[in-house]
């Protein structure tokens, strides 16, 4: 068989004017993250939606998707959620005009509050603060419970929380219900594959991103290799054609 070329970095201009929007240091965190074609597919499904819908950025960070997003969409609704307090002023320099709305909740499966970590690299909720790393309490809430206070027609989500995404839908039942959402998130391993599973099997055709080869494969969500390709698209079973038609579109990223 013919072998594939990995995929390429940013094209110049996107690495242009992400340069200029969130400086050069954040955006060689960006480039290190190799994640090129999870973020074509995000851009591709950003352009899709309309004035009426929202995109959640869940663990924002400094703010990457969510710029990429906007960018490809001027009319879409956009949350970034970003609960660390010392990520969440660069966010929202980062944003710094562009119409995103920034949240410093957590979202997770009950509303309470929740210790989080502020490690600089990997920052999310623990239950033991007795560990090495500083934590500090912030509030969360269920999506479920974000979504009814926004009164929002959610299509599109990102959910990027190390280790924090099971918790996270399962608050969710009512807006994975209602508004049918395509869901880009990052699953770290195996159990985290079995438990998402599970949950959406009913619903959701699984896609698993192939970064080196710029591919997505339809398969089950259990791999042995997710710490090689760690990023999913869990999409709607009625969305699915729709889904794989706009990726081929691209010309660029394999469905295979």
């Amino acid at each position: 068989m013919k072998s594939l070329k990995p995929s390429p970095p940013f094209t110049p201009v996107l690495r242009k004017v992400l340069k200029r929007l969130i400086g050069t240091n954040n955006f060689r965190n960006f480039v290190g993250r190799h994640e090129h074609t999870t973020e074509i597919i995000w851009e591709k499904l950003s352009s899709e939606l309309n004035k009426n819908n929202v995109i959640l950025d869940i663990g924002a960070y400094v703010g990457e998707f969510s710029i990429k997003a906007r960018l490809k969409n001027p009319n879409v609704g956009i949350h970034a959620i970003e609960p660390n307090r010392n990520t969440i002023k660069q966010l929202k320099e980062n944003i710094n005009g562009l119409k995103i709305k920034v949240s410093g909740v957590a979202i997770s499966d009950k509303c309470q509050n929740v210790l989080f970590t502020d490690q600089k690299a990997v920052s999310r909720i623990v239950n033991d603060p007795t560990g090495k790393h500083h934590t500090f309490e912030v509030m969360a809430t269920t999506l479920d419970r974000y979504q009814d206070e926004n009164n929002i027609d959610i299509k599109l989500i990102k959910i990027d929380t190390e280790g924090n995404e099971i918790k996270i839908l399962n608050g969710a039942s009512g807006v994975l219900k209602d508004y049918n959402p395509i869901i880009c998130c990052e699953v770290l391993t195996d159990e985290a594959g079995y438990d998402l599973s599970k949950l959406l099997k009913e619903s959701y055709t699984f896609y698993q991103v192939d970064e080196k080869y710029k591919r997505i494969a339809k398969k089950p969500l259990i791999n042995r290799e997710l710490w090689r390709n760690k990023n999913w698209f869990f999409v709607p079973i009625d969305q699915v054609n729709n889904f794989e038609n706009l990726i081929s579109k691209s010309k660029i990223i394999k469905v295979i």
